[in-house]
């Protein structure tokens, strides 16, 4: 089943969940700025950035019905999920704050092995959002990846704990992500979905956001013209960073100097391409975008 069928389904879902949107209007985001601010050093501001496709992202739902993910044996009721967690989490609008004198600088810090010997820690840090993603830690890395983390984009097969600086955002590809995240904070008694995963994580409540499900879906289409399964994490982090920052620094993607693909945390190799994202695809339009001066990448090796 591919993403997009994943995430067809019943309208009248929508207006539940686009509450929890981190921006209830995303397609302003992309519009251009009426002047740069002094930050941009005669570049485009990021957040003028527009996909391949010039198609804007929906602010109605599309409803999850992921089951190839997880096996789920029967659908939960999508809207009583949601009416929960709107009383755990309640509707905020996040980074509306755009204007011609903001500058807002981000770090969007991957997992590559590119990153171990790279001394990025103290140019990571200067940022003022550092965005990492699922796993990657920093404990014993400072030097390379630095210390500091605003928020982590996870899903719940990839939590780790998290302390009071971080925001917890996350990629809800399932109902059963929904439900883990009522979970972790309320009876913790979701620890199984198609592998094993933490029913407690250490995370300020206060601080939880959830990725709107039509912007994953916009990413897919329009960024990705329907490349893969999904987006990876990585890819959706970025997409998410060009939304909300006007300057965008990206570090540990793609491979290393010997063109090795592994994290920099651990030894084993991996498939740039395997498993369900397209690699391939996915760092055509990062590189395009580097091109563009719409990021600036940091590859570890130049």
């Amino acid at each position: 089943m591919t993403f997009a069928q994943q995430f067809s389904g019943a309208q009248k879902q929508s207006e539940a969940i686009k509450h929890i949107m981190l921006q209830r209007k995303l397609a302003a985001s992309t519009q251009a700025a009426a002047h740069w601010p002094a930050c941009h050093r005669g570049h485009p501001p990021a957040s003028d950035t527009a996909p391949p496709q010039q198609q804007q992202p929906s602010t109605s739902c599309i409803s999850i019905t992921s089951a190839s993910l997880q096996n789920e044996s029967t659908v939960a009721n999508y809207n009583k999920v949601v009416e929960v967690l709107l009383s755990l989490f309640p509707d905020k609008e996040h980074y509306s704050d755009s204007s011609p004198s903001r500058c807002r600088t981000c770090a969007v810090v991957g997992n590559s092995g590119n990153l171990n010997g790279s001394h990025y820690g103290p140019l990571i840090d200067s940022q003022d959002f550092v965005i990492r993603m699922n796993e990657g830690p920093t404990d014993g890395f400072e030097q390379d990846v630095g210390s500091k983390t605003t928020h982590r984009v996870i899903y719940p097969e990839s939590a780790v704990d998290m302390d009071e600086t971080t925001h917890l955002i996350l990629l809800p590809f399932k109902i059963l992500d929904l439900q883990w995240l009522i979970s972790i904070f309320t009876t913790r008694h979701i620890d199984l979905t198609y592998m094993y995963v933490k029913p407690s994580i250490k995370a300020d409540r206060n601080k939880v956001m959830i990725l709107h499900p039509a912007f994953m879906k916009y990413i897919y289409e329009s960024w990705l013209q329907s490349h893969g399964q999904y987006p990876s994490t990585g890819f959706i982090s970025l997409i998410f960073a060009l939304h909300i920052c006007d300057e965008v620094s990206v570090f540990g993607f793609g491979p290393s100097k010997e063109g090795a693909w592994h994290h920099y945390f651990e030894d084993f190799g991996m498939d740039s391409n395997g498993g369900p994202h397209d690699g391939d695809f996915e760092g055509k339009v990062i590189s395009k975008l580097h091109q563009k001066h719409r990021i600036t990448m940091y590859k570890g090796w130049w």
